[in-house]
């Protein structure tokens, strides 16, 4: 079941309440309830349920996306950042390996490391 809300911090150190929207077994919607529905901040959770039995790929995909008014375009542009995890069903993929790897990624996208991820994606 999907959690009411989920809040997050920006680099600034400032909370963001992502208010759920909507959920299906496939997945979670939320958005910022503060932001115009013009330019909404949204989160959303994605689960593909692959194949029955030990060959069975499953995957989830958190996707992060922020729109804005681009004045000089004039018209709303959306940035977005997404993180995928894909998991077999193989006995040698343990939950520790997952749980493993989804530490990396969390230790990745630290503040402390925030801004050499940046540098390496914003042109």
């Amino acid at each position: 079941m999907a959690s009411s809300s989920i809040t997050v911090v920006t680099k600034a150190d400032a909370n963001v309440v992502f208010t759920l929207v909507g959920n299906t077994s496939q997945g979670a919607s939320y958005k910022d309830v503060t932001r115009d529905l013009s330019v909404p901040r949204t989160l959303d959770f994605q689960y593909f349920i692959g194949n029955p039995g030990a060959l069975g790929n499953d995957r989830m995909v958190i996707t992060f996306r922020d729109s804005r008014l681009d004045t000089a375009l004039g018209k709303v542009v959306t940035a977005q950042v997404k993180v995928e995890a894909s998991v077999p069903r193989a006995a040698a993929i343990t939950s520790t390996v997952v749980e493993d790897l989804l530490a990396h990624v969390c230790s990745l996208l630290t503040d402390a490391r925030c801004e050499n991820v940046a540098d390496a994606v914003v042109p």
